[in-house]
């Protein structure tokens, strides 16, 4: 049975003493025999519901960042080509350099081309990649100086496109360092932070 779709995620309405329905944005009528049953199908629809959320802001940011004019200094994409050392390096210089951009985050992007910014996709599974025995985020994140929760997403802008995202906060008061060395960005190229004093000295 369908209902028309309304404004609010999901609630339930009495239909009797032991009958329940959900509305959903998906717009579907759901009936339960308890109520119990009924919040546990709503958490699992919360779930749902904010996934969803979540992959279409992610492909709208991806739209965004590809269509910027040029690679910036708070952003770097790649295809398929990864080294956990030389990420960790580029998480160091994006959040740096998001932080005299004045961003609140940098971005590391694995499906999108370099030279024009094509969305091509990518076969780079991070969150399976290990170091030695240890997960690369982890591995990564133990190396940063001072602690940085970047976020990695896994996503599909398309049914046939996979990219990952890596959303990298910006530096805060102190210089972030990966390995007991700060990088930055000068333009497309990853430099070391203390060869350039004077913008060491506005983070």
């Amino acid at each position: 049975m369908r209902q028309t779709i309304i404004p609010s995620s999901y609630f339930l309405i009495p239909m009797n003493f032991t009958r329940f329905t959900l509305i959903c944005r998906t717009g579907w009528n759901f009936r339960f025999n308890s109520y119990g049953d009924g919040k546990l199908i709503l958490s699992y629809f919360a779930r749902i519901i904010n996934l969803i959320m979540d992959e279409e802001q992610l492909i709208k940011l991806l739209i965004e960042l590809s269509e910027l004019p040029a690679e910036t200094e708070w952003v770097e994409f790649k295809v398929n080509r990864f080294n956990p050392e030389e990420v960790g390096r580029l998480i160091s210089a994006l959040s740096n350099s998001a932080n005299l951009c004045g961003k609140q985050f940098g971005y590391l992007i694995f499906g999108v081309k370099d030279d024009n910014h094509e969305i091509v996709g990518t076969s780079i599974k991070p969150k399976i990649i290990k170091e030695g025995n240890e997960e690369i985020e982890n591995w990564i994140m133990r190396g940063l100086r001072p602690h940085l929760d970047f976020k990695i997403y896994e996503f599909n802008c398309d049914k046939n496109t996979r990219v990952v995202l890596f959303e990298v906060p910006s530096a805060t008061d102190l210089p972030v360092s990966f390995m007991d060395k700060a990088y930055i960005r000068i333009g497309s190229y990853t430099k070391e932070l203390s060869d350039y004093p004077d913008k060491e000295r506005q983070i």
